[in-house]
């Protein structure tokens, strides 16, 4: 959590100099490219910050909650000079929210997320899984496992294609397009499989990981278990789907 925050912390920081820049020289598109970065990069971290809190003392929940507000400031598209006041008054405040975080320990959990994911949408579905598992919400930690896979099919796909994950539906006796589908989490596996973003040998847990995800998210014509046994395996397979995605999508 102390890491989080230091990023979040240098991320205003060089904000604050950036505005400076900007308020000295208004027509320089080197800093407003810089400065429009940035505050992508605030905002990614905030939004990862944010998922992994759920503070219980009402202190700490104040805290935060001017925490949250002075970076929504931060965000938002009010002027420089509300910017940077807000900042600086964050900075005097900064010291005792740094002292109420550090009584927070991170709940043990059988799941350690390596550095290759990235702070993104996907790895926030992952941690949500997490939680849910360690809530014993073992249905929609899988479905979030299927979720988090999948979204980091379809960025890989993207990113490597330059188009969406979206296949033309041809007409067999004609051979003329009828419609578009999207290419969903099978055949995205089959295509990263392909083009070795994913190795052969895990093939059969890029399937596992939609088939356990598609159990928890539809009713089945059998039980399926709410089984916390099922759930972490859902859990250690997408972590490890995770890890060579991008690893090999650099």
């Amino acid at each position: 959590m102390q890491e989080e925050l230091s990023q979040i912390w240098e991320s205003i920081s060089r904000i604050r100099e950036l505005i400076k820049k900007l308020k000295k020289y208004r027509s320089n598109n080197h800093y407003k490219q810089k400065y429009d970065a940035e505050i992508l990069i605030l905002n990614r971290n905030f939004k990862f910050f944010k998922s992994k809190l759920n503070p219980k003392k009402p202190e700490l929940a104040k805290k935060l909650g001017h925490l949250y507000s002075s970076i929504e400031i931060i965000l938002s598209e009010k002027e420089y000079k509300t910017k940077l006041d807000t900042i600086n008054e964050l900075e005097r405040f900064w010291p005792d929210l740094e002292v109420e975080l550090v009584s927070i320990k991170s709940k043990e959990t059988d799941f350690k997320i390596p550095k290759e994911i990235p702070m993104n949408e996907q790895r926030l579905d992952l941690e949500e899984a997490i939680r849910d598992y360690n809530e014993k919400c073992y249905l929609s930690s899988l479905v979030l496992c299927r979720r988090s896979y999948e979204g980091a099919l379809a960025q890989a796909y993207k990113s490597k294609t330059k188009t969406d994950p979206i296949q033309d539906v041809l007409c067999p006796k004609c051979g003329k397009k009828i419609n578009s589908q999207y290419l969903g989490i099978t055949k995205l596996h089959k295509w990263a499989i392909e083009n070795k973003i994913i190795s052969e040998k895990l093939k059969s847990v890029g399937f596992l990981t939609a088939d356990l995800g598609a159990g928890g998210a539809h009713p089945p014509l059998y039980e399926f278990p709410r089984d916390p046994d099922i759930a972490k395996l859902g859990i250690q397979a997408t972590i490890t789907l995770l890890k060579q995605i991008y690893s090999n999508s650099k």
